[in-house]
């Protein structure tokens, strides 16, 4: 069981990861690289043939070029942007990622409740040297007397 641990937390990192970024359309390919810096893009040419480019930069007197390296070979490309005729990009999106916080929220406060027991942490004993490696067990329901003055 215990070599499964790290396995699980990089698994839950990639899903992490996953679950806050997408791929959004980009309106102004230069102007979105030049303020941007996206680690790598897609392109999509004027032939319908898409490229994927890493470390993307606009280069040329006018600004005019898009270069960087292709994906597969991580060779030099450089093309006109007029070529261009989409762009999209990897970028972390809000909505995704407050959806995933709010998951994690929910579900430690489900397992929090399950470990604690259903009267809430007001019942909650730790018992040191208890052989329950310092996890929170549910304390035992006290006796309820029924003798009243």
């Amino acid at each position: 069981m215990t070599k499964l641990r790290p396995q699980f937390g990089v698994g839950l990192l990639l899903v992490a990861l996953g679950a806050c970024k997408t791929t959004n359309t980009v309106g102004y390919p230069a102007e979105y690289v030049s303020m941007k810096g996206p680690g790598h893009v897609w392109v999509t040419e004027s032939d319908k043939s898409v490229i994927e480019l890493y470390n993307p930069q606009i280069k040329g007197e006018n600004g005019d070029t898009l270069v960087g390296f292709l994906g597969k070979s991580g060779t030099y490309f450089e093309m006109p942007l007029s070529d261009v005729k989409l762009m999209r990009a990897p970028e972390i999106s809000m909505g995704r990622t407050m959806l995933f916080a709010g998951t994690i929220a929910i579900g430690s406060a489900l397992l929090l409740t399950q470990v604690t027991g259903t009267n809430g942490p007001a019942n909650v004993c730790f018992l040191p040297g208890a052989g329950n490696n310092g996890l929170p067990l549910p304390c035992p329901k006290p006796a309820i007397t029924t003798d009243l003055p």
